[in-house]
């Protein structure tokens, strides 16, 4: 049969391993091979980074390496090749390759919820694909795509990348990354991120907030727990939800497709129309909750591109803005909301509103981020149905439920204290990217990755 890394062709034989006869089509699975398999059922977005012997090296064998998500997950893989596999690619080794997907989703038809509908599942041999590195959100059910590896975000990648390679040479348990995303900011710091250009417009690094920490806010008592502000927040782009064509009706459109309704005279009936269905998305459904129920939820789109919005219906019922609130804003409400876009999640969202003084009502839908499983459901957050069916319902909880609340407000900010330690993202990626590496470089098994202790001896070793 086919070795999945080496690309040996694989067997004609009609019979199995199992002694069974195959059918035909598991024939041409069989004879095409794994990688050739999974390039023609994933069908869109998928990427590959090669390594060949003599002189060649690595380079970006699928995909387009004028992608800066594409780049930027090339490199962090052929790093970890290179620090804790290096035995993999010496001279003489066999080539290899590695999949990887960074879209906001796997876009592939194998996700797709209409082939499963009378099957129970969705035509793709699983069996036969080699493993995808995924740099985005994944499926929270591991079954819909069982050979997905949830590799670290691809917003996390660069956090470590200098730490991998070797250049942090005083690295101890209590150093802290440095992504700008990750590090806690005063008000000041962030302002280079978040400066105007020229003609006025803001950076796009400013959607990424920092961390929070009251000692560095101009006055830190207005972020104690009984000073802050009894209603949901949330600031956001208008981003489709999910894939329609992957995922069917759980997708949702964004707010301009619902614009005609929205400018009827008739407003305030035709917002309760649209909250009473089930055709708008999360995102545009917090936004008219907060339109018509302002002492609940302060919910609103910001606008990257003032012009963009001018006379459109949201912006004329004023949930729409172009002012960029930073930490010092969100810090102040006690209901922070987390609301999956594109790809389900919010990618570079939760850490960060984690960090917040009030407590994190964290969106749950189909989709995670690989750190996700790390966080507990009413210990370092509140669960938000996908539909935000229990909004009030979570909020009238905290309110009955002040100091358990403030107990999991606390252990949310401990909790990012930790993870963002560069000990803690190290053996994170370890885990989830190192250890799978092995089965995709060497399928016997034999292949050990460099030891975690020996590559950063300064560092404890990974638990399991």
């Amino acid at each position: 049969m086919r070795d999945d890394s080496f690309g040996s062709w694989g067997s004609s034989s009609p019979w199995g391993d199992d002694g069974r006869r195959l059918g035909i089509v598991e024939r041409i699975v069989a004879r095409v091979g794994a990688a050739n398999t999974l390039e023609r059922e994933w069908t869109n977005s998928l990427n590959r980074a090669d390594w060949r012997p003599d002189g060649e090296g690595f380079r970006i064998g699928k995909g387009e390496d004028s992608n800066p998500r594409v780049r930027a997950a090339y490199a962090f893989l052929k790093l970890n090749i290179q620090r804790y596999y290096p035995s993999r690619i010496a001279p003489g080794s066999k080539p290899f390759s590695v999949y990887f997907s960074v879209e906001d989703m796997p876009r592939t038809q194998c996700l797709s919820r209409s082939r499963r509908k009378k099957t129970g599942h969705s035509h793709c041999h699983f069996d036969h694909w080699p493993l995808v590195f995924n740099f985005g959100s994944s499926p929270k059910d591991p079954t819909l795509i069982p050979k997905i590896v949830r590799a670290t975000p691809i917003t996390m990648t660069g956090c470590v990348m200098d730490a991998i390679a070797g250049n942090e040479t005083t690295l101890t348990e209590e150093t802290s990354v440095t992504c700008p995303w990750l590090t806690y900011h005063s008000t000041k710091s962030l302002d280079t991120f978040c400066d105007k250009d020229d003609e006025g417009h803001q950076s796009f690094d400013c959607k990424y907030l920092g961390l929070f920490d009251k000692r560095y806010m101009p006055n830190p008592k207005a972020y104690e727990w009984n000073a802050l502000i009894s209603k949901a927040f949330w600031r956001g782009s208008d981003y489709p939800f999910l894939q329609p064509s992957l995922v069917g009706a759980a997708a949702k459109p964004r707010s301009s497709a619902f614009y005609r309704q929205l400018s009827s005279p008739h407003k305030v009936g035709a917002v309760r129309g649209l909250l009473a269905g089930d055709k708008i998305g999360p995102r545009l459904r917090a936004v008219l909750m907060s339109f018509v129920h302002p002492e609940l939820i302060d919910a609103k789109f910001f606008n990257w591109n003032p012009k963009a919005q001018a006379g459109r219906p949201l912006h004329d019922m004023g949930v729409v803005t172009d002012d960029h609130v930073g930490l010092e804003t969100f810090g102040r409400y006690r209901y922070q909301l987390d609301l999956g876009g594109g790809g389900g999640t919010t990618w570079s969202g939760v850490i960060p509103k984690l960090s917040l003084p009030g407590v994190l009502l964290h969106h749950e839908t189909m989709m995670i981020d690989s750190y996700f499983p790390l966080l507990k459901p009413w210990e370092h957050y509140l669960p938000l149905e996908s539909d935000l069916s229990n909004l009030r319902e979570l909020i009238q909880w905290v309110e009955q439920h002040p100091k358990q609340a403030q107990i999991i407000s606390d252990k949310a900010s401990a909790w990012v204290r930790g993870f963002t330690k560069m000990g803690q993202q190290l053996r994170f990626n370890y885990k989830n990217v190192v250890m799978p590496l092995a089965r995709v470089l060497d399928p016997t098994g034999q292949l050990k990755p460099v030891p975690f202790t020996t590559a950063h001896p300064t560092l404890h070793d990974v638990t399991w």
